[in-house]
């Protein structure tokens, strides 16, 4: 999914679920940063460094060797690899391959939701999100990924390289070349709402004791309704249509605009006269701004929090990853 679903979306979800704006906000930035957290930081504080973890690569066609860590933990969770087995043309299962709702996504998304900490539980969102757009890839080198045509032979079979951005884009209408005929059709909407109900659940169930009389419900088919009028039309002509959907997403959530560098930003400031160095993984490095402030940081918190993700979702593909030998370091 791309940022109309893991901001935009998302702070909606949170919305109707009675979260206050700020930590409707915390959420729904938390899961969008996920994406955009790729870059090697290093923050000079005092004669110490702090060095975040990055969540994503820049170019998903290009991804350096020793990231592939980042995939499998971060955007195509390995679920329950025999339930789509039949939808499959050649009938291949792969234990890596990512499913909608799985056992391992549902507890990666709950033992966040265990620790209250919204930062952990936005990017564990974006994690549970993917699972429902990047079904039927895994987040690795294989032929398990690979279409049949001219310009998908050209690019990596890695995640959804060869489907290109049309499993992450609302309203979109694609074909699954791997998939038999009857479940080739992919109605993204359908998906999304989807992942928009059962997030919706999570999140009310975090933020409230009980159903109310009723009003969960409610709520809830209010957020899907709104979803849908937001997801009203596929991805073509341009931007025409996105441009259209923005505007729904403002009107629905009256959120602030994201920006990308805010977070980080407000932490720390540029360290001077350092040389750039070139390198296979994009490094920067930075002064905090103000020591006491940058352990209370949002950015900080939410590195912290990618560590914490990270080793979670290792622990629980463990007894996945111990039959198979890949090199996730």
């Amino acid at each position: 999914m791309n940022i109309e679903f893991h901001y935009y979306s998302v702070f909606i979800i949170a919305k109707k679920a009675g979260f206050s704006e700020k930590d409707c906000f915390t959420l729904a930035y938390s899961s969008q940063f996920t994406d955009d957290n790729t870059e090697i930081c290093r923050v000079k504080i005092g004669k110490e460094e702090y060095k975040n973890y990055i969540s994503q690569t820049m170019d998903i066609l290009k991804p350096k060797k020793e990231l592939m860590r980042i995939y499998p933990c971060f955007h195509f969770f390995p679920g329950d690899y025999e339930s789509n087995s039949a939808m499959r043309k050649d009938g291949k299962l792969h234990l890596l391959n990512t499913t909608p709702d799985s056992k391992n996504v549902r507890a990666l998304l709950e033992k966040a939701i265990e620790t209250k900490n919204l930062y952990r539980i936005g990017i564990a969102l974006h994690t549970y999100a993917d699972s429902f757009a990047h079904q039927n890839f895994v987040g690795y080198y294989d032929c398990f990924n690979g279409m049949k045509g001219v310009i998908e032979k050209l690019l990596p079979n890695i995640g959804h390289a060869d489907a290109k951005t049309d499993p992450d884009i609302p309203g979109k209408i694609w074909k699954d070349k791997r998939l038999v005929s009857k479940n080739s059709l992919i109605h993204n909407t359908e998906r999304f709402l989807q992942a928009a109900e059962k997030i919706f659940n999570y999140l009310w169930n975090l933020n409230n004791e009980s159903e109310m009389n009723g009003l969960k419900e409610k709520m809830k088919n209010e957020t899907i309704q709104t979803l849908k009028k937001c997801y009203y039309k596929e991805f073509k002509r341009g931007d025409y249509y996105r441009r259209k959907r923005m505007k729904l997403y403002f009107k629905y959530g009256n959120m602030v605009e994201y920006d990308k560098g805010k977070w980080l930003s407000e932490a720390v400031q540029t360290e001077p006269n350092i040389p750039e160095i070139p390198a296979s993984i994009p490094e920067k490095h930075f002064t905090c701004k103000n020591k006491d402030n940058f352990f209370k940081s949002d950015w900080y918190k939410f590195q912290q929090a990618v560590k914490q993700h990270q080793q979670t979702a290792l622990e629980i593909l463990e007894p996945i990853l111990s039959k198979i030998e890949l090199e996730l370091f």
